[in-house]
């Protein structure tokens, strides 16, 4: 259970806003020693994540970095796609990535987001149950489009498509008017209702 669905439920019980804070707080504080065991130099654990052993897992996917209660406010930037794009693509071409429903390797032009959410969005953010957007930014990010898409389109395509969607409406790469809500990244894939 998230600390957002747990905190949900209790307000929901009828316990009071000191019950939420509490949950809140001892999720924050196990979090928090997540952050600082892995700033002291341990090991960093990433066995769950078969393709860790050959591509280095960015800083930005090591640990949460927001607690955002609504889902909603979970769109994921231009950038912060690209970014991830750009990890999928180094793995998919470094690395031997078997799609769950045929059995069949994949590459950077053909792997799909159900590919990626297994391979990716899942065990990146296993250790702290959430959403990739929270693995990416501290505070709520407004969309301002949605995207509807087929989680069987090649992620290369769905790439491609929204850049050409940012091109034929002039929008800046660094503009806060391309954020998107994509249900893969604002959903937290572990708790899904």
């Amino acid at each position: 259970m998230s600390t957002d669905d747990s905190c949900n439920r209790f307000v929901a019980m009828g316990c009071g806003s000191s019950a939420r804070k509490r949950i809140l707080a001892k999720h924050q504080t196990a979090h928090k020693e997540h952050v600082d065991s892995a700033q002291d130099g341990k090991p960093e654990h990433w066995e769950h994540i078969p393709w860790a052993s050959v591509v280095t897992v960015p800083p930005c996917y090591r640990t949460r970095q927001g607690w955002i209660q609504q889902t909603e406010h979970r769109a994921i930037s231009r950038l912060q796609l690209d970014s991830f794009g750009s990890l999928v693509k180094q793995v998919a071409e470094s690395f031997e990535i078997t799609d769950a429903f045929n059995a069949k390797t994949v590459t950077w032009e053909d792997i799909n987001l159900y590919t990626v959410c297994d391979h990716f969005v899942k065990p990146l953010t296993a250790n702290d149950s959430c959403s990739l957007v929270e693995m990416v930014t501290m505070r709520p990010q407004m969309p301002i489009w949605y995207a509807s898409h087929w989680w069987g389109t090649p992620m290369k395509n769905t790439l491609s498509m929204l850049r050409f969607h940012a091109e034929a409406r002039g929008l800046v790469q660094t503009a806060n008017d391309q954020t998107l809500w994509i249900c893969t990244f604002a959903n937290n894939q572990h708790y899904l209702e």
